[in-house]
């Protein structure tokens, strides 16, 4: 027979051992379990490792989750909220990774969407996962503006050589975050 123990009674909550990596940095993954939280054990346990190659750059863990807290920071500002849905619209990229733990670490659900579907295949997408937040990169753009965003909806373009006036700048969002 299998014993079963009851889970001890916590009254403190759980704290995770990033804290003292990332100092800087005022959000914290929403609830627990969440899917950042591997995250933060690689970049506190890996820090100076790579955690991925992009073409010619090089990310280590700490950067990498660095980047991840800021940019839900930004996704926080913007109204991710648990729950919330984040679309994707790029080829794979080290921002496509990115953007999906910035939604797990909001508590959010990250969709990358297929950059290969026709507007109204990706309007039919939008219907049952209506975006708070769309990240999409500069070969995207008009193909984001094409579709049916909801009200207060926010696009975000990375890779754009100027940003455009009506989309947020993933670099810029990263940069100013806390």
């Amino acid at each position: 027979a299998i014993e079963r123990r009851a889970p001890p009674n916590r009254t403190e909550p759980i704290r995770t051992p990033m804290e003292s990596v990332m100092e800087d940095v005022e959000i914290r993954p929403v609830g627990y379990p969440n899917l950042a939280l591997p995250l933060e054990r690689n970049a506190m346990l890996r820090a100076s490792e790579t955690v991925m190659i992009d073409g010619d750059r090089r990310m280590s863990w700490a950067r990498f989750a660095d980047r991840v807290a800021r940019l839900a920071g930004a996704f926080a500002a913007m109204g991710v909220s648990p729950g919330a849905r984040v679309g994707i619209l790029a080829q794979n990229s080290f921002q496509i990774a990115e953007c999906v733990y910035a939604a797990f670490w909001c508590g959010a659900i990250a969709y990358p969407l297929n950059n290969r579907l026709a507007v109204p295949e990706l309007s039919a997408q939008f219907a049952e996962n209506t975006p708070s937040v769309l990240v999409a990169h500069h070969d995207f753009l008009d193909l984001a503006r094409a579709l049916p965003l909801p009200a207060g909806a926010k696009l975000v373009a990375f890779e754009s050589p100027t940003p455009p006036q009506d989309m947020a700048d993933y670099e810029s969002l990263i940069a100013d975050a806390r």
